[in-house]
């Protein structure tokens, strides 16, 4: 971790109350059971993406071409084509090909929708840099989340993920923020937005704040907010635009390039439910899976927030699934909270849950609700860039919010972590290990394998 010498500064706390959707009734009916996936199911981007037999990418190419599509990326990795620019007919007759074994209709996937309340405040000092034991962060008094994920009780010599790499799959990161600096790796900061919305896309800069506030979460310097893996490496892979929308085409991409980066975990703070069953949304879960494993096996652990609609997805039919969350081979994590500061294993209003198939674990997410208090929320680091916010942020300013896109981020830091204490691990192990160690706080059926510790997973064997 490289940090600054002690100064004195004025920081801007913007205070969010909350990033989380409200929450959705559990279904009980055919009625309830579409408003679940139409609240959270993506729009069609256009294009597609188009997986080809084996050795038969150039066939599966000329098809295209000959159909009027244009291929704009390739990932071999899984043999998948992105392409755009196909009409309807042509999708029909493209699926037929003998070099294809599929064609799904791209979907946009949400990172959050918009905050729900905002306010903001000032405070007039920070102090300077305490190093790996991050107990001096100025905000770390109110940073219940750091400690009743145990990660304060895991700062030591050697848990501190140093070597370590965690890839941040989101709105791009500000890599000049002061509890920032240094940490991002640039040979390791990109675009991944292949076919840009907005002049912002082509940077992979945080036009947003939801990877930069994520950032900060995993590796921060310890001078506004203390993290969980304060001397790991970051990776960021921009999937997502300044509006909190991406494809899973792009991040298909930033999958598959964090696994050839080599990435110890990835963190995916984003998602969407589908229909799995659905003809237009089969092959686009396989191709997500398809990632997945490929990450898997190249030893990437892949964690990915549950998602923010309040619902236990054990009790919906199982072709209704939140992606990627519900994926094999994937840590999926639900978010707990606070009540006026008491009670901080509460389940987070607003987090998906259920043990069987929905959750594996669950970790502080932060949450406001009547009679609450703001330090119920989670800080940490805003984007001097960010453009979806009411108000401006600066290389020294950080926001409340809550979502379980910020409970996810400690497990994929957690992963960090315990690698650099005890080595490395697979992924199989890690998810293993925190079922083992995380604390139960409530029934299995609710918060699965309980919430995250990291100080305990040290101790796995």
């Amino acid at each position: 971790m490289r940090t600054a010498s002690s100064l004195k500064t004025t920081a801007l706390i913007v205070l969010a109350a909350g990033c989380a959707a409200d929450p959705v009734a559990g279904p009980g009916s055919a009625t309830a059971l579409a408003s679940v996936v139409a609240a959270d199911e993506g729009r069609a981007t256009g294009t597609h993406l188009v997986s080809y037999r084996a050795g038969e990418r150039g066939g599966a190419r000329a098809t295209v071409e000959a159909l009027g599509g244009r291929v704009v990326r390739e990932m071999p990795q899984i043999g998948v084509l992105q392409v755009a620019g196909l009409a309807v007919g042509g999708v029909g007759t493209l699926a037929t090909s003998a070099s294809v074994a599929a064609v799904a209709e791209d979907r946009e996937v949400f990172a959050r929708p918009l905050p729900r309340a905002l306010r903001a405040a000032v405070a007039s000092e920070r102090l300077g840099v305490q190093g790996t034991d991050q107990r001096g962060a100025f905000f770390y008094p109110v940073q219940w989340n750091i400690r009743s994920s145990g990660a304060d009780r895991a700062w030591g010599p050697s848990g501190t993920g140093a070597g370590k790499l965690v890839c941040i799959l989101d709105t791009g990161i500000d890599p000049q923020h002061l509890d920032l600096a240094g940490n991002v790796d640039p040979s390791m900061t990109i675009s991944g937005i292949a076919l840009p919305r907005y002049a912002s896309d082509v940077t992979p800069l945080d036009y947003d704040f939801h990877g930069t506030f994520i950032a900060g979460l995993v590796a921060s310097n310890g001078i506004g907010v203390a993290s969980v893996a304060p001397d790991a490496r970051l990776c960021s892979i921009k999937v997502l635009s300044e509006d909190g929308r991406g494809t899973f085409a792009d991040i298909l991409f930033g999958i598959l390039q964090a696994a050839d980066w080599n990435a110890d975990a990835i963190n995916l703070s984003l998602g969407a439910v589908i229909d799995a069953k659905e003809p237009i949304f089969a092959s686009l879960v396989a191709n997500m899976q398809a990632a997945v494993d490929y990450a898997n096996a190249r030893g990437s652990l892949v964690v990915a927030a549950a998602g923010n609609l309040g619902v236990n997805f054990d009790e919906v039919p199982s072709r209704i699934v939140h992606i990627p969350s519900m994926l094999a081979n994937v840590v999926s994590v639900g978010a707990t909270a606070p009540f006026n500061q008491s009670s901080f294993d509460r389940l987070a209003s607003y987090s998906n849950h259920g043990g069987v198939r929905t959750v594996d674990i669950v970790a502080p997410g932060g949450d406001l609700v009547a009679g609450g208090v703001t330090e119920d929320l989670v800080i940490s680091a805003c984007s001097q860039y960010a453009r979806s916010l009411p108000f401006s942020c600066t290389a020294r300013s950080f926001v409340f919010a809550s979502g379980t896109s910020f409970a996810s981020p400690l497990v994929a830091a957690a992963a960090a972590v315990v690698e650099s204490a005890n080595g490395n691990r697979s992924p199989a192990q890690h998810e293993a290990c925190f079922r083992a160690s995380s604390q139960r706080v409530g029934s299995r059926w609710m918060y699965g394998a309980g919430r995250l510790d990291v100080a305990a997973a040290l101790a796995c064997p």
